[in-house]
């Protein structure tokens, strides 16, 4: 559940963005295309290849970008043309989860991942997301991720911070424990 590192780049032109996006008053318009350019690159590879391809010419690949986002605004489409020119396109992801970081952090809002072996009911999510925000001071926004391996209880991420209730890593600090004392 540990997130990959994020590129010190990604978070500059993330930054960069999310200026242009508030001065102009898109910052929910610049998140949301960000999410679709970065899940149309996740979903379907054969695209992504095709517009990082160094066989394929710029002027083509901006064409090809704008048929596949005919209605995307100036900023997506600036931050899109950098990144091809710089042959940095791979950030995408990364620049989309740093921007809505920074969307986040302007609304004093968290997220908060909790994975657990079975999916909860609405009322358990409502609860736990309300039990944050106390605890917090802010508005959460509860993800909800099915890991069948911790077997029951639940894990907790918010920014670096984790909490694991899982049964499965109380089994293993059992185990460690009688591995330790020399109980066979």
């Amino acid at each position: 559940m540990r997130k990959a590192k994020i590129d010190p780049a990604s978070k500059r032109y993330a930054q960069a963005l999310f200026r242009f996006a508030k001065q102009k008053g898109q910052i929910e318009e610049q998140e949301r295309e960000l999410g679709e350019i970065s899940e149309i690159f996740s979903q379907h590879p054969n695209v992504w290849r095709l517009l990082s391809s160094p066989n394929v010419a710029s002027y083509e690949k901006e064409r090809l970008f704008k048929g596949i986002f005919p209605k995307i605004s100036q900023g997506s489409f600036s931050i899109f043309s950098l990144l091809l020119s710089r042959q940095r396109l791979s950030l995408i992801n990364q620049i989309a989860e740093s921007f809505s970081f920074l969307v986040n952090k302007e609304a004093n809002r968290k997220i908060a991942i909790f994975t657990t072996a079975i999916k909860p009911n609405n009322d358990v999510c409502a609860r736990l997301t309300k039990k944050i925000e106390d605890a917090l001071g802010c508005k959460v926004i509860l993800k909800v991720e099915i890991d069948p391996e911790i077997i029951g209880g639940g894990v907790l991420a918010i920014d670096d911070k984790r909490i694991d209730g899982s049964i499965a890593s109380d089994l293993e600090r059992m185990r460690r424990r009688i591995i330790g004392s020399g109980v066979n």
